[in-house]
């Protein structure tokens, strides 16, 4: 790639790249990972923009609960309807069809849910079909081009190989595109609407922006990183023009002079006005950052907007001549405005300008003059996850760029919780286990641990640590006023007195390995782990000193078992790993996890109130293990192609879990598991125990059915219900019900101890009890003794029992069997005897063999099915001797 910073580039453009490199370092130290932002050139870590949901998600399915905000690529204003607008984000396409009001997710979140989601979903560009438009485009440089036939609803994947910056619509002829491409893979066109696309030039090239002459679409202009480059033949050749910097700040040209085109470049903007064969400064008065969005006023083409990295937007209206600063409505924080990814001026109505920013979409509707958030719809990158641990239902979570936002309804609304903090930029928020209303947030640039006393009320600043970045945090439980600090690069930190001053703590740590990701506290052994960028250590002297524990490697990650201490979960590169001796011996504890694992954050957890379920949050969604680590499955779908940054279990009702991701806080309520049945088998009017998890929950009541019909409960707890078997009760599932989630089932039979974390269980009822009909269709049913003939008797088929599966020749009614045919045939048959549409088994007993006197009342039948299992049904008779 050509280095961007020349000898002819400003000094202050090369202060900037600089800086983007700084950035670029800290995200591979955050993840561990190759630079994820390649497309932007910056290493800032980008928000997923996902809408709101109710904060109780569906059973089995995780469902984004906010909160709103959220950094957005790509803007794209529909020609034809002005309040329809498209937001491309990293997490995919949003759409808003009342001028930003509201946002909602098309389908392509859906479509990027598969396989082609391993990578992050980064939508650089959207464009809109002129002449049709609810066709859209959509480029992602890790996935491809798509394109929408509906306005969104749905998404078909054109062009699955090219990592796709940049897209172009041929205003002529819309079926003709231009797409460029990341890693060198210069132009693609198609001219049938991306049914088939070709190489059309600048091979090795990476080009980030392309633009149409609107009077002579042969005419294209592209953004490389060599500068930018011109065709006159609709892309079969390209020459170079005379500016030659790396150029990935977007393109504007002037509709009414085509021959003026604008580029942005590093922290300048440049103008030609001969097509290209002359670029000359036009930033008298821009003082903003590293270029990132570029747009032009379609009516008033002297009137421009600029923005970019940390800088907020600016505007000219005489052609660049002279820029002004228009950030009136943009937060501030500690180092700058946030940074702005895209413009989007409306066509109609030109004063009304949007603008893709770090937290948020933010709309004007004076030109610039003032801003206001669009914050219906979208969501944050989330590092951290606190809840009160006097009242689980107040959520905090911290954000790398919007600082931390609080919710006192589990997510249903949220509000900023910023007041008095001097970053935005977060790694991790925890609270203090003693003190409800005390948190600590590990801050990037202001390099402190921030405290709060009064939930998220007032923010103070607390010591700086020379200027290196606070990474992790974790709090003594046992005297909450000692807490530790893991650093970008000065190793560990601790403080005895809650936050006001630290010293040093890092004796043993190699000055190799001083970023310290993850902390983690054995409570009651006193015995403290650090996760590095080298490895893990411990420390056995509250942080005095540290010696390594055996693990080489990143790592993201680590927890303790509260009722264990001794035993530790660590994430450590592409695997997890498990101790339980305290950290002196590991081993793998993976089986189960899929590919790509990728741990980053705070994402390992161990359930509060039952320590041998631990969740893992990966590149690939959230996984569960029931049984200490031994084995993983993964938490239904829902979260595929989503990177987990942090997770929390909900210590008032463990079923609910959150996930935050590089978009949005999820929530899912998890189904009831059942773990143990004992015994499997029994009578109606017998007590069972079923062992499990999430039986209970602080918000609602639960049931409990045996094959459809309520039984009583004896007993509940989280992890044990007794209950007795109800007199209707059938063989076939028992479900266990918690605020509405069923717990899923399927058949299986006998007494069971099931696999720890199944799902399914069936109650084997020993003596099926049946309805049946002495001669069927009168009463009373009297019967003649001496008759010497036979009496009928329907078995009745249900719902949940086929009287077909029992067995005629082991039938008896009042000790009598069924009377035989020729050839030892029972006389039976099936019939709809009472007209439900079942098939019910009628069966004929001689009266002579029938053991009653005159004196009894009732007669019992008694059989068994096929497979041996006894049935019994009962019905009135009248005796005549």
């Amino acid at each position: 790639m050509h280095n961007p910073e020349t000898a002819t580039r400003p000094a202050s453009i090369k202060k900037l790249r600089n800086q983007h490199h700084a950035m670029n370092n800290d995200l591979r130290a955050l993840t561990n990972q190759p630079t994820l932002v390649r497309v932007l050139g910056l290493a800032i870590l980008l928000c997923l923009v996902i809408p709101l949901g109710s904060a109780q998600a569906a059973v089995n399915e995780w469902e984004s609960v906010g909160p709103p905000g959220g950094t957005v690529l790509a803007l794209s204003i529909d020609p034809q309807d002005p309040r329809i607008v498209y937001a491309g984000t990293d997490g995919g396409v949003f759409k808003t069809i009342d001028a930003g009001a509201t946002w909602t997710m098309t389908g392509l979140a859906g479509v990027l849910a598969g396989a082609i989601a391993s990578s992050p979903m980064y939508v650089r560009a959207l464009r809109i079909d002129p002449s049709s438009t609810s066709r859209v485009y959509a480029a992602l440089p890790r996935q491809g081009i798509f394109r929408s036939l509906d306005g969104g609803t749905s998404w078909t994947l054109l062009q699955p190989v090219l990592p796709a910056l940049a897209l172009a619509i041929d205003p002529s002829a819309p079926a003709t595109l231009y797409a460029g491409a990341d890693h060198g893979g210069g132009v693609f066109k198609t001219t049938d609407g991306g049914a088939t696309w070709s190489a059309s030039g600048l091979a090795a090239r990476q080009v980030f922006c392309l633009v149409i002459d609107p009077t002579n679409p042969q005419t294209v202009y592209a953004g490389t990183d060599r500068g930018v480059f011109k065709t006159s033949d609709g892309a079969s050749s390209w020459a170079a023009t005379s500016l030659e910097q790396f150029t990935q700040g977007g393109l504007a040209i002037d509709p009414k002079n085509p021959s003026t085109v604008y580029a942005g470049v590093g922290g300048a903007v440049f103008k030609t006005k001969d097509g290209g064969a002359h670029w000359e400064p036009a930033t008298a008065g821009y003082i903003g950052g590293y270029i990132l969005a570029l747009d032009i006023d379609p009516q008033n083409p002297q009137t421009l907007y600029v923005a970019g990295y940390e800088g907020g937007p600016f505007k000219t209206s005489d052609g660049g001549g002279h820029w002004e600063w228009k950030n009136n409505g943009f937060p501030v924080f500690s180092g700058g405005f946030y940074s702005v990814f895209a413009i989007a001026v409306d066509p109609s109505a030109p004063t009304t300008v949007y603008v893709g920013a770090q937290d948020d979409i933010y709309k004007s509707a004076d030109g610039g003059a003032r801003w206001a958030p669009l914050d219906a719809g979208h969501s944050h990158l989330v590092t951290g996850i606190a809840l009160n641990p006097a009242d689980a239902s107040t959520l905090y979570i911290s954000t790398f760029g919007a600082g931390v936002f609080k919710s006192a309804d589990r997510g249903s609304h949220w509000s900023p919780a910023n007041t008095g903090l001097p970053d935005l930029r977060l790694h991790t928020v925890e609270a203090d286990p003693a003190n409800p209303g005390t948190l600590y947030a590990a801050a990037h640039h202001d390099a402190s641990v921030l405290k709060t006393e009064d939930g998220a009320g007032t923010w103070r600043a607390g010591t700086r640590f020379s200027g290196s970045p606070v990474v992790s945090v974790a709090i003594d439980s046992t005297t909450p006023t000692t807490l530790y600090a893991g650093t970008r690069n000065e190793g560990v930190f601790k403080s005895v007195n809650g936050g006001t001053s630290f010293f040093r703590s890092s004796s043993g740590l190699p000055t190799q390995t001083w970023l310290v990701p993850s902390l983690a506290i054995a409570a009651g052994l006193g015995t403290l782990y650090a996760g590095t960028d080298g490895g893990i250590f411990r420390s056995h002297d509250a942080g005095a000193t540290w010696v390594p524990s055996g693990l080489v490697g990143y790592v993201a990650s680590i927890a303790t078992d509260p009722e264990t201490p001794s035993t530790v979960y660590a994430a450590v590169n592409w695997e997890l790993f498990k101790s339980t001796d305290s950290g002196q011996s590991w081993g793998s504890s993976s089986a189960g996890i899929t590919y790509p694992k990728m741990f980053v954050g705070n994402t390992l957890t161990v359930d509060p109130e039952s320590p041998r379920i631990v969740y893992a949050g990966t590149r690939q969604g959230v996984f569960r293990s029931a049984d200490g680590g031994a084995t993983w499955t993964a938490i239904p779908e829902g979260l595929s192609g989503y990177i987990v940054q942090s997770l929390a279990v909900d210590p008032e009702s463990p079923n609910i879990i959150y996930a935050g991701t590089q978009g949005s806080v999820f929530q899912i309520s998890l189904s009831p598991v059942i773990e143990c049945l004992s015994p499997g088998w029994g009578n109606p009017g017998d007590t069972v125990t079923i062992e499990g998890r999430f039986f209970r929950s602080s918000q609602g009541i639960s049931t409990v059915t045996f094959n459809g019909v309520a039984g009583q409960v004896v007993s509940w707890s989280d992890t044990q219900v007794q209950v007795q078997v109800p007199s209707g009760a059938n063989t076939g599932p028992i479900v266990i019900t918690v605020l509405g989630m069923p717990s899923v089932v399927s058949p299986s039979t006998g007494c069971q101890t099931l696999q720890p974390g199944a799902t399914t269980a069936t109650f084997t009822v020993l003596t099926i009890p049946v309805t049946i009909d002495i001669k069927p269709g009168s009463f009373p049913n009297s019967i003649n003794l001496g008759s010497g003939g036979t009496v009928p008797v329907a078995l009745f088929s249900t719902g949940t029992f086929d009287a077909r599966t029992v067995d005629p020749l082991r039938v008896t009614l009042a000790g009598a069997p069924v009377a035989l045919r020729g050839k030892g045939t029972p006389m039976a048959s099936f019939q709809d005897v009472n007209g439900d549409g079942l098939l019910d088994l009628v069966v004929h007993v001689s009266t002579q063999a029938l053991q009653l006197t005159w004196t009894d009342e009732v007669a019992e039948l008694r059989g068994k099915t096929f497979a041996g299992q006894a049935v019994r049904g009962t019905d009135s008779i009248r005796v005549v001797p």
